[in-house]
């Protein structure tokens, strides 16, 4: 019988890299942005991520390989379960890129890893409202809309980052109080922010640069 090999529990959560072009080209399956979308919250092993995401264990297994072997996953323990050795990974890379990193990519790539997030947002959101996932008292949904000069869109780009770099902050944190100690009681809990140029006024801001350049 294999020896079970365990690292341990209090092992603390690094803070997580901007993936590499490889891990981004990788993430275009979407079992294997799933997957790592997962293992950037919590460690978790293939049967796990499987039954989350109502996948079978062999197709979810094959793709967590995959992300192992480009390094954007690391293996955290292993142990027995239902007479086999199951391995637990936690990932190594963000799922995303920050703003700065995206205001380096050119435009059409920006387009390519928006897509998916976008769809994760929109199907998770509304299967959320039909399961009751907005009834919790303190669930919140707006949308604003409205004009500014650049120091204000500047200043709106700047709020966003800081609240999302506290938010995964926060939740580096509980990750290693459930660490160390094992049976805490989690909640999950999903945060989704959306900035955009409605189609219109992006419309018009490239018209207007072409009139200016020609």
């Amino acid at each position: 019988m294999p020896s079970t090999q365990k690292k341990p529990a209090s092992r603390p959560r690094r803070k997580l890299s901007a993936p590499s072009d490889r891990i981004v080209k990788a993430m275009n399956h979407p079992i294997r942005f799933a997957a790592l979308s997962i293992l950037a919250e919590r460690v978790a092993s293939p049967s796990d991520i499987a039954e989350e995401l109502d996948e079978t264990v062999g197709a979810v297994a094959y793709h967590v390989r995959i992300l192992r072997d480009l390094g954007a996953i690391e293996l955290v323990s292993t142990a027995q379960r239902r007479g086999a050795v199951e391995s637990y990974y936690r990932a190594t890379v963000r799922p995303w890129f920050s703003d700065a990193e995206y205001a380096r990519l050119p435009a059409r790539r920006r387009r390519e890893l928006f897509a998916p997030t976008i769809r994760n947002i929109v199907d998770d959101a509304v299967r959320a409202l039909a399961k009751g996932g907005f009834d919790d008292r303190e669930a919140h949904a707006s949308r604003v809309v409205f004009d500014v000069d650049e120091q204000g869109y500047d200043g709106v780009v700047a709020a966003l980052a800081e609240a999302l770099e506290r938010v995964v902050d926060i939740q580096a944190e509980s990750a290693n109080r459930a660490a160390a100690t094992p049976g805490t009681k989690r909640r999950r809990t999903e945060i989704a922010i959306l900035h955009f140029e409605p189609t219109p006024a992006a419309a018009e801001r490239r018209s207007a640069r072409r009139n200016a350049k020609g």
